[in-house]
Parts: C-alpha cells; structure tokens; sequence
C-alpha cells in the first residue's frame, strides 16, 4: 500500500491545533467564565464538537487501512474539507459571547462619509456628499517693503509693512446661501472688511446683504491680490470703497450681460464706513457688457464694456465732514478740504453726491489693458458758502505675461509652476500704468486747504515672478509728480519703490 503520509500528518496536526484552540490559552477561557456561567447551552455545543472530532479520527484510522489509494486520496481531501468547516465552527463556539446591546451595535454597517474633504491650489474645502453645504477657509497675506523719496532723493519713507494679513471664511448653506467673511490684521488694527450673504436664486438672480464693495469702479472691484501692479491708482480715490447695503446681481447669457444695483449707507470718495451717520442712503449701479460672447469671433470674446454710476445725499458735521482726502501710493497727502473747530471754518458734504465711470477692458492670450474715466460731483458748503464741486480722475493699464499665459483680471496661473529640479520657474509679467486726478478748479482757494495740490499725475512700471497660482514675487515702481497749490507752489515729486512678496490660498 502506498499511501503518502503528508496528507494524513497535516489532517492529524490540524486537529492538534484545533483542539490547543479550544483549549485556548488561560487568559481567554478566563475572560469567558462568566460568558460560559450565563450560557448553558454552549457546553452542549462543545461536547458535540468533540464527539465529532472523535468520529473524525476514527474515519482517518479506516482510511489507513483501506486498500483503495485513490479513493483515499479522495477522502482525505473531503477530511480535510470538513476539517476546515470544524475549525471555523469551534472558533465561533470559543469566541467571546456578547450582549444583545453590543452584538447589534457591532453588526450594524459603518455609516457612509457624510462629507468631501479637498485640498488643492484653491484652498481648502469641506462639503457634504450632496454638496447643499460647504466650508471654505481662505488665508491671504502680502509683506511689502516700501521706499519713498522726493525729487532731490531725500528718503520720505523706508520700511518694511504687512500690507495685507487677511483671514477669509468662506461657505454655503442649504445650497442657496452664500456667505463670506473678511477681516484685516494688517499694521497691528482689526479691521471688518467683507461681511455678507448671499441668496443665489439662479446666477441671474443673486441677493446680497451685507458689507462689501461699492459696485462702481473697475479697478476698485478687483483683487488687491490680483491687480497688475501693486497700488490701485490715484484714479481710484475717486470710487467709494466697501460699504452696508443690498444688491441684486447676476449675469445673463455666460456673462453676456453683468449687473449690480443696490441701495447703501454712502461713503466718502475712497471711503468705507461701518454706519451711516446722517441716515441718507446712496444708490448705486454698475453693467458690464461682453457685446461678442456669444459669437464665433473668440479673440474679441474677451472685450467688455461697462458703465457704473451712484447717486445720493449726504450731510456732514464738524466731526464727520464726509469729504476725503487724496494720497498717493506711498501714502503722502497732496490734496484736502479745508478744516477747522468750527462748522464756519470747515468745509462739510451738503447735499446731492453723484458719480459716474465709463469703463472697459480687454483681454486676449497674453495680453490685458483696462481704463475707467471717473467724475465725481459733491454738493458743499463752508459757512453761508455753498458749492458743487466736481473732481475727474482717468487711469489706463496694460499688463503682458511673458511666458505666455493667459492674462486675466483675476491674475495669472502659471502652466509651469515653480519646480528647479524639473527645470520649470513659474510665469513672469510685466505691467505699466498712467493715472491722473484733478481737484475741480472751484475749490480753490477758498475750499481747500492752503497746500493742497491742484491734481496729480502718475505712471508706474511693475514686474512679477508668479512661482505658482499662490505664491508671486512683485517690484514696483511709481512716479508721481503735482500740480501748483493755490500758493503758485508745487509739491516735489515723489518716487515709489515697492518690493511685495504674496501669498494667497
């Protein structure tokens, strides 16, 4: 008889080992004494477990002695088979016995993700699986350091300033709401600086509550973070800042039609208030138009046309006249109303103020130029003196990025961003910019104060090294040179240098 062995040795050692596991080590049965106390009927079972191995022996005694080689091959197979099945069965007999409470909650199936968590080149973001709530936080920051001198090279300032620390919460709820939250850490203040929600009823129909921008000006309602150079214009000043209101907006056709209109506490040219100190209120509205969208001419695709306008009154006192002041990028006053302890010696709004800006841009592959004109029209009044004075201000700018990609008016991601081991550097641009404001030729001298400039003029040159969509490093430039005073005196010239490194995610 030539029966192999091996098989039969491993039947007779899985049965060793099945009964070591039964047997268990001390600590386990140990564990399970007062499992076995409170179940009377597993020891029925083991003792059928055992008394079944018993009679699984005795068929491995017959198979030795039987003749057939190959029908023991066979049956040793079908052992082993049962052997298998007996193993499973003794470890569910010998595993721990739980309460009905804890059995139930450990076969009931994990619960599905409830929420996708993303990180990538946009930040960060946590949304529901439906995606009717979202949660996205932002954080922006911009280092700069700035020297300002005169025309004869006399320093003005030289320092180094954190121009922007911006945390940005960012999230939806229920699908329709929209909200977001900007405060500014900046120069050692905390400021609140975009505080609103959102009711999207379709992109056309969008609800907004809140404090945010002014919709007016082009420049004003870009980025700080992705201007094409580092200061907005003195143009600028003339276009009122964040303020508390409601609009409706939206855009039509894929941005065929944009629009904006709301009503607003009212702000100061270049102002941005936290409350309305006279309880009037301003109206404001701004349209962008894309005349060639929706035509096979895709190079003028990029062309808008825009007008924004606002409306309202105001009414000043001795501690809030609600006029501005006109600054430069290096922030050196050359223009003011004139003021003084007394409503007789200080110059304070007095009823209707109203703007307007026709504006445009156009932006093709590489390249990107935009202008806005800007009149602004203020009713004043210096004791029994009463005026309308009107000041105007232009600015035009034109951008170009070196490498290649494409210009837009929300900046410039790079195709290749920085890597120096795969010998990738990022995008480079240049940009330039001509500005000018004048001070309305009425307000002299007997409205302003005695050294306030009659305008501005201003050009400035940056470039920026874009390591990738969130990182840049950016050098500016700017000039800026003043009209005559009312004394027949001109300011000195002021020469701006600005070195910015950025960061936004």
């Amino acid at each position: 008889m030539k029966i192999r062995r091996w098989p039969i040795v491993w039947i007779l050692l899985s049965v060793w080992s099945l009964l070591m596991m039964w047997s268990g080590p001390i600590p386990l049965r140990a564990q399970n004494a007062a499992t076995l106390a409170a179940s009377p009927g597993l020891e029925e079972r083991l003792a059928a477990l055992e008394q079944a191995l018993q009679m699984m022996e005795a068929r491995l005694a017959a198979l030795e002695s039987a003749p057939a080689v190959n029908a023991n091959a066979a049956a040793v197979q079908d052992a082993g088979i049962t052997l298998a099945a007996l193993r499973q069965t003794v470890q569910t007999a010998t595993a721990p016995v739980l309460p009905p409470e804890a059995r139930s909650q450990q076969e009931r199936p994990a619960p599905a993700s409830s929420a996708i968590v993303t990180a990538s080149q946009d930040g960060f973001s946590i949304q529901s699986t439906d995606g009717r709530f979202r949660f996205t936080p932002h954080y922006q920051f911009q280092i700069d350091g700035l020297f300002a001198a005169n025309e004869n090279g006399v320093p003005v300032s030289k320092t180094l300033i954190p121009r922007r620390v911006q945390p940005i919460l960012e999230g939806t709820l229920f699908k329709y709401f929209n909200f977001r939250f900007l405060s500014d850490f900046a120069r050692g203040q905390v400021s609140m600086r975009d505080a609103y929600m959102d009711i999207t009823l379709s992109p056309a129909t969008i609800v907004r509550v809140g404090k945010f921008k002014t919709p007016f000006g082009w420049e004003r309602m870009m980025s700080g973070f992705s201007m094409p150079l580092m200061e907005r214009s003195i143009a600028t000043q003339l276009t009122p800042n964040r303020d508390l209101g409601i609009e409706l907006h939206g855009e039509v056709q894929d941005g065929l039609v944009e629009y904006a209109a709301g009503v607003f506490n009212g702000v100061r040219d270049g102002g941005g208030d936290d409350f309305d100190p006279d309880g009037n209120k301003d109206f404001a509205t701004r349209w962008i138009f894309r005349p060639f969208q929706l035509t096979p001419a895709k190079a003028l695709h990029g062309l808008a046309l825009g007008f924004g306008s606002s409306i309202g009154t105001s009414e000043g006192t001795v501690t809030t006249p609600d006029m501005p002041d006109f600054q430069t990028s290096g922030r050196r006053t050359f223009f003011r109303y004139r003021t003084g302890p007394t409503e007789d010696e200080t110059v304070l709004a007095d009823g209707r103020r109203f703007r307007i800006s026709p504006q445009g841009g156009f932006y093709w592959k590489s390249v990107g130029i935009y202008a806005e004109y800007i009149l602004s029209s203020q009713d004043v009044r210096l004791g029994a003196q009463q005026q309308t004075l009107s000041n105007r201000a232009w600015n035009a700018t034109a951008t170009y990025v070196l490498t290649g990609e494409k210009a837009t008016p929300d900046g410039v991601v790079p195709y290749r961003p920085l890597d120096p081991r795969q010998g990738q550097w990022g995008a480079f641009e240049l940009a330039a910019r001509y500005s000018e404001l004048r001070a309305d030729n009425a307000a002299f001298p007997f409205f302003t104060d005695p050294e306030a400039a009659r305008g501005a003029r201003s050009w400035a040159v940056g470039l920026h090294w874009h390591f990738n969509k969130n990182v840049k490093l950016m050098l500016h430039y700017e000039q800026t040179d003043f009209m005559r005073n009312a004394l027949g005196i001109r300011p000195s010239l002021e020469k701006l240098f600005i070195e910015r490194i950025q960061l936004k995610f």
